[in-house]
Order: C-alpha cells, then sequence, then structure tokens
C-alpha cells in the first residue's frame, strides 16, 4: 500500500501506543490516525512561515506539488481507513488544504469509507480563498474546519495573516456553518490583537464556531528559554541564527519582525546581539 510514497507530499501517521514499548518496525495495523500535508500551495505570505525560507521569493526554494484523489485512493485504501479511529487530519506546514485541486474529492471519499466509524476529518485553513459554495461542500458529517482569523478585522487580522482577506474567511465559514458544518476559530495571540481577544470569541459565539481556540506564538522561544537543555554554546548560536535568518528577511521582503511581534522584542535584541558577536 505505501509503496513508491516518496513522491507524496507528506504523511505523518502515529501509532497507537502500546506499553510495555517494543522498540519495532511500524506494523500497518498499529496506525490509528493519518496528518496528511495535502500540498504545498498556499494563498497566504505569514511572516513565520517556512514558505518564506531565509527571504526567498514567494513560492521558491522547494517543489510546488500535491497529492491527488487518485494518490490518495491509493495511499489510503477502505480497508486501512476502518482503523483510523482518531481520524485523520489536513494540517500542512508548506501548503493550505484550501489550494489543493482535490480538497473536496478527497474529503468526501474519506468521510465515505469511515462511515461505520463516524468519520473524524480536521482541516486547518486560512479560509481566505474558493467560494462559499466550495465550502459548503465540506459540510459534512464528521468533519471540522479550524479557520485562522487573528483578529477581529481586515486590519488586526492581516497584520500576521498577510495576503488573506478577514471578510471572506468569514463568509466562508458562515457558509460552511450554516449547511450544518463544524467550525473553530483558530486565533494566534500578539500585542498587536490582544484587546481584541474578547471581540472575537464573543463574535465567534455569534457566528455559530463551534468552538474558539487561542494560541501563542511560542513555537521558537519555548526552544531557546533559559534552563533550557541544551548546551548554552548552542542555544546562542540558535539565537544568532534566528536573528540573520529574519533580519535577511525583512530586508528582502520590506517587513518588519518586531513591527510585526512587538512582544517578542526582548527576544530579538538579545539574538542581535549573539549574531553581531559571534
Amino acid at each position: 500500500m505505501f509503496h513508491n510514497i516518496k513522491y507524496y507530499t507528506r504523511l505523518f501517521i502515529p501509532c497507537q501506543p502500546r506499553w510495555p514499548i517494543n522498540i519495532s518496525m511500524l506494523k500497518l495495523a498499529d496506525i490509528r490516525q493519518v496528518q496528511i500535508e495535502l500540498t504545498t500551495r498556499c494563498n497566504a505570505r505569514c511572516p513565520m512561515c517556512m514558505r518564506n525560507y531565509r527571504g526567498m521569493d514567494y513560492n521558491s526554494g522547494y517543489p510546488v506539488t500535491e497529492l491527488s484523489l487518485a494518490d490518495i485512493k491509493h495511499i489510503l485504501q477502505p480497508e486501512f481507513l476502518k482503523q483510523l479511529t482518531r481520524g485523520i487530519s489536513f494540517n500542512g506546514n508548506l501548503g493550505d488544504f484550501g489550494a489543493a485541486k482535490d480538497g473536496v474529492e478527497i474529503v468526501k471519499y474519506l468521510v465515505e469509507h469511515q462511515v461505520e466509524q463516524q468519520a473524524k476529518v480536521y482541516i486547518n485553513t486560512n479560509g481566505s480563498m474558493r467560494t462559499p459554495d466550495w465550502w459548503e461542500q465540506l459540510a459534512l458529517p464528521g468533519v471540522t474546519i479550524g479557520f485562522a482569523l487573528d483578529g477581529a478585522s481586515q486590519l488586526t487580522h492581516s497584520l500576521y495573516r498577510q495576503n488573506t482577506k478577514f471578510s471572506t474567511v468569514i463568509k466562508n465559514a458562515q457558509t460552511f456553518i450554516q449547511h450544518g458544518g463544524r467550525a473553530v476559530w483558530k486565533m494566534i495571540k500578539f500585542d498587536h490583537n490582544v484587546h481584541q481577544i474578547d471581540t472575537c470569541r464573543e463574535l465567534s459565539k455569534e457566528l455559530g464556531f463551534r468552538d474558539f481556540e487561542l494560541q501563542r506564538m511560542q513555537r521558537v522561544i519555548d526552544n531557546m528559554r533559559e534552563g533550557c537543555n541544551l548546551d548554552p554554546e548552542y542555544v546562542k548560536l540558535q539565537k544568532a541564527n534566528f536573528y540573520k535568518f529574519f533580519n535577511e528577511h525583512d530586508k528582502r521582503r520590506g517587513t518588519g519582525f518586531v513591527r510585526t511581534f512587538p512582544e517578542m522584542y526582548d527576544f530579538w535584541k538579545e539574538c542581535e546581539y549573539y549574531a553581531k558577536t559571534k
């Protein structure tokens, strides 16, 4: 089933834990959940996304590819889908589900073959593409969509979710909800939008979102904070590389890291110090 998997975009397959833990080859029968990166295409230009690696021109430096419906049918065959009791999630590192050509058809296929197990399909997206009619088709049993909405207005939302339109995301989410879809409002907390958190939470309730999730942009700091179990010299090097990475990015893109993430100012200055003393 999984031969010639190297050309597929990305699959992350967690297993059902067994105790005691045995270090052995992955067994197909143990798989309970699959995470899929369906495409490397995306319409957005979020500053901390790896799509803009080291300030490269937008959408360059990696292959543009995606999984088709035929690929998914080949990888995730009906008998295998029956054992995925923890579901299937679409959460890309480089691409957005909404940019994939066969997204709707793929979800319909997965739901069709997971009816007995009460299908669980989770989709994370910026939601600022396609028409409302397209999103309506995803209002299927067991499908949950997390829409990235980082503010209560276009001005606030687009500071991080660059190249996306707040009103388009809201309209697409509303259509999905009105046709029975289960939607989650997913918001990243920044200094520039913290004053709108309560407003966003209330708006999510008014519009019929099933849940509101607040997240923080801690993916870098958590790995380099004081007291971590890493060699101090290695941490200094990583901080220096972090500064060089985004300083180059800002110069090439005309962006400003500290303007976008003011809450990271002290961390940024520390990284700058190590970059200039290395």
